[in-house]
């Protein structure tokens, strides 16, 4: 039976489509003129860059801020590759304040911020395994060191805290200010995880040794075992899948910030498996599928998902920072919980989730934290490598989008150096949607509780009754930077679509509307747009009830998005 949060987000959905399909996709052709130039060959605006962030450190631990594009080796798949781009970027204090937004003008891009740490709360991922205080306990705990960390927040560091629960929300968005973001911190209530198991299912879905009775089970036992391994399998995959959406909002999120995005990530983390102990008796690799199981039951792999969370934060240039709060854990077999001391070989406590953990800092360039208690020291180590870093970029002598992972590795010859950095990056095409695909790429963007910053989108708003009807007129300004753009036959040519969404505030769909706009420039105008951005204006009725307006906007060839939320009572009249 779906919770009235599922049954909410389905009406959502449904409400977008029924309107989508209500109102037929306008096609707007740029405005042109007669153009006279020689056919030519297409040549992208935005030519496909491998931009790689670095940390290098000495033998102390401490930054070296002195590193040159000389003394680094990189390779791409084992090919040399040529640094084409190569800077040093120092998180130091804007002496400069951003100044506000005129009236009815609203942004998804944060002026003057760059380098920043996201403390991300995780709600979701709360040890499951134990009981409901023990959960509550975690998180307290991991509050109460994230706040020992804020009290100490300088004047160089950009700081920002989240919650994932079952959707992401915002805490505090990004400042130096040490005592708003306490006050911000200690007004967070945590609540329970959510379940991988309903009442009745049995065992504890477990993925080390204590919830299979090490993997040996009777003929008698072995249906119901079965039967709850797939239900286990069924609730650990919702949760890592709503983990994964979340990662890929914030991403989303953070993805129009430049320089180096780090996530301290706090949390129990999730199962790299399910069922999964690489330890078990009974332990066996079926050569033909490639798969493990455990004396019959079949193993489920999050790969996949950990695959799909990484490209998000590779492409919004993220690192992630794992910090187990549950602190040092002992191996399971000497719990108080267990009879006789077992003698048989098995994975500490958690260790699957720890695998996970290790997994995802090792593909973005971050670091896992585990079986330590000195979770401040762990949070500080995280924030300080946004400090001092270095942003290289190479083109990929391996131009073809093959879909495979690309391993890079990044070597110096100076002495004593260690390099952090992500390990590689999937050569796939920009997403890209097909006409049955369009509604399922904006919704994630339309209903996500954080703002899409990788293309920058800036609306100046009004609002007018005409023909005795509420009327909203947008003036809509995307950045051109994040626009690919193609040079056919003497002429630029793009396409941008965007979505019109008017909420209620119970957050119902009131009415909306989808359009493409086809762009055809003039080398004249193309300079323009590069200076001065791309600009449109759009005019539509308002729902009555209507309490604030969504617009999302989507770069077709690049996939990029940006979303603006506009709420009506800050619309002037006019």
């Amino acid at each position: 039976m779906e919770t009235p949060a599922e049954a909410m987000c389905c009406t959502r959905r449904l409400a977008l489509v029924c309107a989508a399909a209500a109102i037929a996709t306008l096609a707007t052709a740029w405005p042109h003129a007669e153009d006279r130039q020689k056919p030519s060959a297409v040549f992208r605006a935005a030519t496909q860059l491998v931009q790689v962030n670095l940390i290098a450190v000495d033998r102390k631990g401490d930054p070296v801020p002195d590193l040159n594009a000389n003394e680094l080796i990189l390779t791409d798949n084992n090919a040399p590759q040529k640094i084409s781009v190569f800077h040093l970027e120092r998180n130091e204090p804007s002496s400069e304040r951003p100044e506000p937004l005129p009236p009815g003008t609203f942004t998804n891009q944060a002026e003057g911020v760059r380098n920043v740490t996201v403390i991300l709360m995780d709600n979701l991922n709360i040890d499951s395994h134990s009981g409901p205080l023990q959960q509550i306990a975690d998180l307290a705990y991991a509050k109460g060191e994230a706040r020992k960390f804020l009290r100490d927040v300088g004047t160089h560091d950009q700081v920002a805290l989240y919650v994932m629960a079952r959707q992401v929300s915002v805490l505090h968005d990004f400042t130096n200010d040490s005592r708003a973001l306490m006050r911000a911190l200690d007004s967070y209530r945590p609540s329970l995880a959510m379940p991988d198991y309903i009442s009745g299912a049995g065992s504890n879905v477990m993925s080390g040794p204590s919830g299979r009775a090490n993997g040996r089970a009777t003929l008698r036992q072995r249906a119901p075992q079965e039967s709850a391994t797939e239900e286990a399998g069924f609730f650990i995959q919702r949760r890592v899948d709503a983990t994964v959406e979340a990662f890929r909002a914030i991403a989303t999120h953070l993805a129009g910030i430049p320089g180096r995005k780090n996530i301290v990530w706090l949390t129990t983390g999730f199962p790299i498996a399910v069922n999964y102990d690489p330890m078990a008796p009974g332990m066996r690799f079926d050569r033909s599928t490639g798969m493990f199981d455990l004396a019959g039951l079949a193993i489920t792999s999050m790969s996949p998902q950990l695959q799909k969370a990484a490209r998000a934060f590779n492409d919004a240039n993220m690192a992630i920072y794992p910090v187990d709060v549950r602190g040092l854990m002992n191996a399971s077999r000497f719990s108080a919980a267990m009879h006789t001391l077992s003698s048989e070989p098995g994975v500490s406590a958690g260790q699957t989730e720890i695998d996970s953990m290790i997994d995802i800092a090792e593909r973005t360039g971050g670091r896992a934290f585990y079986a330590t208690n000195g979770i401040t020291e762990a949070i500080q180590a995280a924030s300080s490598d946004a400090r001092v870093t270095y942003l290289l970029g190479y083109y990929s002598s391996d131009s073809n989008y093959d879909g495979r992972f690309h391993s890079i590795k990044i070597r110096t010859t100076r002495p004593g150096v260690t390099l952090r950095y992500r390990r590689g990056y999937f050569a796939l095409p920009p997403e890209q949607a097909g006409l049955g695909e369009h509604l399922d790429v904006f919704a994630p963007v339309v209903w996500s509780p954080l703002e899409a910053s990788s293309l920058g989108v800036t609306v100046r708003a009004r609002r007018r009754i005409r023909n005795g009807s509420p009327e909203a007129g947008l003036e809509v300004l995307i950045d051109p930077k994040s626009l690919r753009l193609e040079n056919l036959n003497g002429r630029w040519v793009g396409q941008i679509e965007l979505v019109i969404v008017n909420l209620s505030p119970s957050g119902e769909n009131l009415k909306g509307f989808d359009q493409t706009r086809k762009l055809n420039l003039l080398p004249s105008t193309y300079e323009q747009m590069k200076r001065e951005g791309l600009e449109f204006p759009l005019f539509f009725r308002i729902p009555p009830e209507t309490e604030r307006i969504r617009l999302v906007v989507r770069d077709s060839p690049s996939g990029s998005m940006g979303s603006v939320t506009i709420p009506l009572s800050q619309v002037p009249r006019s």
